[in-house]
């Protein structure tokens, strides 16, 4: 008996030993964590796959066998020109190239990791800076109480070259490239999961990013603003929490062969006064516009693929203006380009399809519209509203689920030259207050008529071909039309039908 109690009580003096240790044990895991390198256990692994050191490289190694144990010291020392091999590990600390150095992670892995703003940090005039994990990480205390966002990368200055690296930054933006002295060359990089901008051009910077991506960032993928104008080439922005790529305060960017997808809201975004200019771009399936330009700004799209985008693809409003050329718009679910709010666009040789509106214009909004075809939309090919009025000219327009053009609710404007045929309903339909004026253009093959007018619409029609449609013209009552030197041939329900109330000028033309 006294046997059994004796034992129960160094067993219970056991546990309450082991449990007063746990919190010891813990807190020497957390002090270990910070005091060995993160590749403490697997450096035999790095052993395998080091570099070799060129002779007259400076090495930089946490075990020894360089010259320097810290990046810092290394470069502090370097003279310009020399080359800096950083062995693998996770470096916390703070790194400034002011030199023209090259300074090269080994393939084996090495990580730059701090706290503070510019964890690299740039003011070399050309320096070159390859093959790094840069991570700034604030802590939980930093994030509540500080109102700071440390910058992984900050460029200050010079044309340095930045390659290969993955950036990332928890409390602020990955790259920040800063001043008009500032224009370096970012290549080959991950910029992702930022909890700004990946990418932020300000203060009149330059620069060019390359083959990079650029993603999952809660902010802009990239931003540019007051006078920063980064050229951007064969790049990834895709999956950011807003837009991909952002212009306002006057910045500009210059936009070639990127793809640019899947962000939150709009693929490209210029406001305030900004200047975009996309080439051979693809720009799809963002929760907001493909290209959106308001505020008084500038859009050029050239040879660019826009789809499938949730708010439409191309939108230019709020006295801004736009240039669509060469471009393909197409399966948007709601309009392929939309002119408004005393706004204007020039759309040539662009191919809009299977939209669910092709273009609308309104709001005073005039586009002018040239060599391009629609088609294949599931409404109106192009509509016309409240005060919108684009000149179209030569273009064609047809296979729509609807009218080829529709004018309502006081639109107008000129079609010049086009060759409208094959919609389901009317090829032009003018309603509701509207007033356009149609020349030189071939209307057939429609479901309904060649032209309709209804519900006080008016206008002209002018030198054109009406053929091959269910009936040629028809004009409803309180609406007017001037109809001159035109040709209404082969309609199945003949050329007219002119109800009561309707006011119709004829002359000169074949029927």
């Amino acid at each position: 008996m006294t046997s059994s109690i004796h034992e129960r009580f160094w067993r219970q003096c056991l546990l309450v030993a082991a449990l007063s240790l746990l919190p010891i044990i813990g807190c020497l895991i957390l002090v270990l964590s910070f005091v060995l390198p993160e590749d403490f256990f697997n450096r035999s692994a790095h052993a395998k796959a080091l570099d070799v050191a060129a002779p007259g490289t400076v090495v930089v190694s946490q075990t020894g066998d360089g010259q320097y144990s810290t990046i810092h010291a290394a470069v502090a020392a370097a003279q310009p020109g020399a080359t800096i091999l950083v062995r693998p590990g996770v470096y916390r600390e703070r790194v400034i190239v002011d030199k023209d150095i090259t300074l090269i992670g080994d393939r084996g892995g090495v990580t730059v990791k701090c706290y503070r703003d510019g964890c690299l940090t740039v003011r070399a005039a050309k320096a070159t800076i390859r093959n790094f994990t840069i991570i700034a990480k604030s802590g939980l205390i930093s994030m509540l109480f500080e109102r700071k966002n440390p910058s992984a990368v900050l460029v200050t200055n010079g044309q340095s070259v930045i390659e290969a690296c993955d950036i990332t930054a928890n409390n602020g933006p990955g790259v920040v490239v800063r001043g008009s002295s500032a224009a370096p060359e970012i290549k080959n990089v991950k910029a992702h999961d930022c909890k700004h901008n990946g990418m932020f051009f300000t203060d009149n910077a330059r620069g060019t990013v390359d083959n990079s991506e650029i993603y999952g960032n809660e902010w802009a993928g990239i931003r540019s603003d007051f006078g920063a104008a980064p050229l951007v080439r064969r790049s990834r922005i895709h999956s950011g929490k807003m837009d991909g790529v952002l212009m306002d305060h006057r910045g500009e960017a210059t936009l070639e062969e990127c793809e640019i997808f899947a962000n939150t809201k709009s693929g490209v975004h210029v406001r305030e006064g900004s200047t975009v200019s996309v080439t051979g771009s693809r720009i799809s399936n963002n929760g907001g516009r493909g290209i959106m330009v308001h505020e008084d700004s500038f859009v050029k799209a050239d040879a660019c693929d826009v789809s499938q985008n949730t708010n439409g693809g191309i939108d230019v409003t709020d006295y801004s203006d736009a240039q669509i050329l060469n471009t393909k718009v197409h399966h948007e679910q709601i309009a392929g380009i939309v002119v408004s709010n005393d706004s204007t666009a020039t759309v040539e040789r662009a191919t809009i399809f299977e939209n669910a509106v092709g273009l609308r214009a309104q709001d005073n909004g005039k586009p002018i519209v040239r060599n391009s075809v629609f088609r294949s939309h599931s409404y109106s090919a192009i509509e016309v509203k409240t005060g919108g009025e684009p000149l179209i000219e030569q273009s064609q327009i047809y296979g729509g689920q609807s009218a080829g053009i529709y004018f309502f609710e006081g639109g107008g404007g000129r079609v010049n030259d086009c060759s409208i045929f094959g919609n389901v309903m009317s090829n032009i339909v003018i309603r509701s207050g509207s007033h356009p004026e149609i020349s030189k253009t071939s209307l057939s093959e429609s479901g309904y008529a060649g032209v309709l007018v209804m519900e006080n619409g008016q206008g002209s029609v002018t030198d054109c071909k009406i053929f091959n449609n269910q009936l040629g013209i028809e004009v409803r009552g309180d609406s007017s039309l001037q109809v001159e030197a035109s040709k209404l041939t082969g309609n199945a329900r003949g050329a007219w039908n002119i109800l009561p109330g309707a006011r119709v000028v004829r002359e000169r033309n074949t029927e």
